[in-house]
C-alpha cells in the first residue's frame, strides 16, 4: 500500500473496546480514522482470531490517541482505544 493511502478495513468492536471507548469519549469515527490513517506500530503477537496485534497513533483535535487492534486479512478488531498523558 503507497504511503499516506488510507488503510481500508472491516471493523469489529469487541465489548470491552465499546465500553472504554465510550468512557474515554473517544468517537467511533476517530478511532477508525486512527486506525485508517495514523502511525502503526507493528507486534509479533497473535490475537485470538488469528491475526496481528497493532499500535495505532494519532494526533486528534487535542490530544493523540491509540487505538490496539487485531489485523487478519481484511477484518480490524478493536481492543481498545485512549489518549496518551502528557
Amino acid at each position: 500500500m503507497p504511503e499516506g493511502t488510507p488503510r481500508t478495513y472491516v471493523f469489529r468492536s469487541t465489548r470491552h473496546s465499546m465500553l472504554r471507548t465510550a468512557e474515554r469519549q473517544i468517537s467511533e469515527d476517530e478511532v477508525e480514522g486512527v486506525v485508517r490513517t495514523g502511525a502503526v506500530i507493528h507486534t509479533n503477537d497473535r490475537g485470538p482470531h488469528g491475526g496481528l496485534k497493532r499500535l495505532y497513533k494519532k494526533f486528534v483535535v487535542d490530544r493523540v490517541v491509540v487505538v490496539a487492534a487485531e489485523v487478519h486479512k481484511n477484518d480490524c478488531w478493536i481492543i481498545t482505544s485512549y489518549a496518551e498523558e502528557d
